[in-house]
């Protein structure tokens, strides 16, 4: 349903008003929790459009570039960005960007501010993630699951892939939510946030059909990928650098047991079929479990 209302020469589409939607709640958010901490409530709204400017640049570009192919031959279609076509990855960099040069300006600690700025980046995802699905954006590999959907203009039943990252990111989202208000020291909730969007990317690339390879592996493989050695590298640091951070990491470990649980039993729903992605995502989501639980057993015990 990618217009959600037609007035003859007027047309209203799903992706922009979940793309507007997403940008308010994330603004509103960001507001909120910028003024609790003390900001100024006119710089804080100043830099929501800073990040929303610059990571709607940097979500284009990306976009373009690493889909080259399907802009080539008709330029104009590069700006008709209601049509859909922003990535993920290029957001995050062009959002940080703008982020790094507003804190920058203002005299602002980077990483206080990015802890609450990736809790209004979460929500903005979870929501626009739903005009991605309506639009047919990011759409799955074949599959014959009961909730396989069908896209218009593409054949066959299709894993629906945004829906996964919607979910994937509501529970990040939570997970961040609660580890902010915990009052963590500065850095530990945007670190998790990359680490856990990065493994969500790279888990819901199994199942999207994405032409654009690099050495034989998705384009967004590759992205999540970065994310998340960059989360655990900042983790490192944070576990490191002070005893609550290694309070919190550890905490984080603790729930090792509960994430394996799940991916075992997420990878036996999604083999009941048989399926090449089914099996993909089961050996992956185990290798997932097993990791977090070595983490838990070297770290999780550890005296401070």
């Amino acid at each position: 349903m990618p217009i959600l209302i037609n007035l003859g020469p007027i047309q209203i589409r799903s992706y922009g008003v979940f793309l507007v939607l997403a940008f308010l709640a994330g603004t509103f958010i960001l507001w909120r929790e910028g003024q609790k901490q003390g900001y100024n409530e006119e710089k804080l709204l100043d830099l929501s459009v800073t990040t929303i400017i610059f990571g709607f640049l940097g979500a284009r570009v990306y976009q373009v570039i690493t889909n080259w192919s399907d802009y080539a031959d008709r330029f104009s279609s590069v700006f008709k960005v209601w049509e859909g076509g922003l990535s993920l990855h290029g957001a995050l960099i062009g959002g940080f960007v703008g982020l790094w040069w507003f804190t920058k300006k203002n005299k602002w600690p980077l990483l206080q501010v990015a802890d609450f700025g990736v809790l209004a980046l979460s929500l903005g995802i979870i929501i626009g993630k739903i005009g991605s699905f309506l639009n047919g954006d990011d759409y799955g590999v074949v599959s014959n699951l009961p909730f396989a959907v069908h896209i218009p203009g593409i054949i066959g039943r299709r894993h629906p892939s945004p829906i996964y990252e919607l979910i994937l990111m509501f529970f990040i989202y939570l997970y961040l939510l609660r580890y902010y208000r915990a009052k963590s020291k500065s850095g530990g909730v945007f670190y998790i946030f990359l680490l856990l969007s990065g493994l969500a990317r790279i888990f819901t690339e199994l199942f999207r059909d994405n032409r654009t390879l690099i050495l034989n592996m998705k384009e967004g493989f590759w992205g999540g990928a970065v994310l998340a050695i960059i989360g655990l590298l900042g983790l490192y640091w944070f576990y490191k650098s002070t005893v609550l951070g290694a309070q919190e990491l550890k905490s984080v470990l603790g729930k090792s047991e509960v994430i394996r649980d799940i991916a075992r039993d997420f990878g036996n729903l999604l083999d009941t079929r048989k399926s090449d992605v089914g099996k993909k995502s089961k050996r992956w989501l185990s290798r997932f479990g097993k990791t977090l639980s070595n983490l838990r057993r070297k770290y999780g015990n550890r005296k401070d």
